[in-house]
């Protein structure tokens, strides 16, 4: 413990800043986990401010019949759009306003260089945490719609909100072992030059969520 101590006080000494030798607590207490809400609009509330706290923005529609237009408000300008939602009637909404939509289930050959110039990337979600403002993407949802276009649209329904990730992970110790799990809040960012923020870097610059209900 006295090296660690020594070392983060030569770290603070170079950058600047005071000398920290707290002694760390051992051994860690325990995360207290609190219940979830009753009402499932306090979480969307919730959700809805942590996403935004990061630069993501949340676009609350009643029904599943306002989706397809609130996508085409935000797609406005056209361009192609790669999509693995499922359950939504959103394509003819797109098409409307210029869009070319291309299914990575319909045409899953195809998809990998369509999302490299896609526009924007539309997927689902399982689950979406409202303690951080996170989306949940098992591994039917393919990672090339969230991470390759530089927009990304995200359809969340309102049973699909969890407070915090403790109960994602109890859902998925009930389930086969997925190829993957992604877990994305907010757009990318890095700040590993010179601690200078930067958007976008590793992924989309923007991440919206339709949330419905």
């Amino acid at each position: 413990m006295a090296a660690e101590a020594d070392f983060l006080a030569r770290l603070a000494r170079q950058l600047g800043g005071p000398e920290r030798r707290a002694e760390p607590v051992w051994p860690p207490e325990p995360l207290e986990i609190p219940a979830a809400p009753d009402d499932p609009h306090a979480l969307a509330d919730r959700f809805t401010a942590e996403l935004e706290r990061v630069g993501g923005r949340v676009h609350r529609v009643a029904d599943a019949a306002a989706v397809g237009p609130c996508l085409a408000a935000l797609l406005s300008g056209g361009g192609l759009v790669v999509r693995t939602l499922e359950g939504y009637d959103v394509d003819a909404a797109l098409v409307a306003t210029g869009c070319r939509v291309l299914s990575g289930f319909t045409e899953p050959a195809a998809f990998r260089e369509a999302a490299r110039q896609a526009v924007a990337g539309l997927t689902g979600c399982d689950h979406a945490i409202a303690e951080t403002g996170t989306l949940v993407l098992g591994s039917h949802h393919t990672r090339l719609a969230s991470l390759l276009p530089p927009v990304h649209l995200a359809v969340v329904r309102l049973d699909q909100l969890v407070l915090s990730a403790a109960t994602v992970f109890e859902h998925l110790a009930r389930q086969e072992p997925a190829s993957q799990v992604v877990f994305i809040t907010g757009p990318s960012r890095s700040a590993d030059i010179e601690s200078d923020l930067s958007i976008g870097v590793h992924g989309p610059k923007e991440v919206h969520v339709v949330l419905v209900g």
